[in-house]
């Protein structure tokens, strides 16, 4: 995939010319995002250099000069550089960006960096954003978009948000789950997002049987469907897929 979009992505750059059209700037998100998360080499350097930048132009109490002048980085890319700094960096990174959420003065800016914080990949800053999106720092319709980040956070983060969902369930479900609340159905959303065997789709099932949420019952049932959905095409065309794209590779 990396040939495939490298090309394209080289073309497009990291800055936006002057007028370019509306899709071309969604289209440069979409590939360098791409790039980025899949670990090509140039694009995670170009990204780290750009969240250095972001750091060094961060104001501090302690800083007793100007920060210096860099390049902007486009709004598009800030959550793909933020996200790959968290990966590629260390705990104090991901602290930066935490501290950045909590300081948010607006709620884009605040979710931007609440997904980046599913770059991380070691269990105890995943633990972290997870226990952040129950706490007070998190307004509570914002919440299920960081619980989701550690979803999105590969096969390790998915099954500490699986554990970590079956064990808070008692709080997750009397914060989000009472008064018709739909916010508890974003996070059986979230949780379903990374599920695609017969196994996991029975797992979730069980334990909402076990543990009704009339507040989430159309979110349940259509994660479910969703699964069955994913697992029906892996098993149908995910050969032929992945066969294309090595094909694909070899053109390029």
């Amino acid at each position: 995939m990396c040939q495939l979009l490298g090309r394209l992505g080289d073309s497009l750059g990291w800055q936006p010319a002057p007028g370019e059209p509306m899709l071309t700037s969604r289209l440069r998100a979409v590939v360098i995002g791409k790039l980025v998360r899949s670990g090509e080499p140039t694009a995670v350097a170009g990204a780290l250099r750009r969240f250095a930048d972001v750091k060094a132009a961060t104001p501090t109490p302690d800083r007793t000069k100007p920060p210096p002048a860099v390049p902007a980085v486009d709004v598009s890319l800030l959550e793909t550089v933020l996200r790959a700094g968290i990966e590629h960096g260390s705990p104090a990174d991901y602290e930066y960006v935490a501290a950045s959420a909590r300081e948010a003065t607006s709620t884009e800016a605040q979710l931007r960096c609440l997904r980046a914080l599913g770059g991380a990949r070691d269990t105890s800053l995943q633990q972290c954003t997870l226990e952040l999106a129950l706490s007070t720092e998190v307004r509570a319709q914002d919440a299920a978009t960081c619980f989701g980040a550690v979803c999105d956070g590969g096969p390790e983060g998915q099954r500490l948000a699986w554990r970590f969902f079956m064990d808070r369930w008692d709080t997750i479900d009397a914060k989000f789950g009472k008064g018709g609340s739909k916010l508890l159905g974003k996070f059986v959303d979230a949780l379903a997002r990374g599920r695609i065997t017969a196994e996991q789709r029975a797992e979730l099932e069980a334990f909402f049987v076990a543990h009704p949420a009339p507040a989430a019952a159309q979110a349940v049932e259509q994660a479910l469907e969703s699964i069955e959905l994913r697992r029906a095409w892996a098993e149908r065309d995910l050969d032929d897929a992945l066969r294309g794209l090595q094909e694909g590779e070899k053109v390029f």
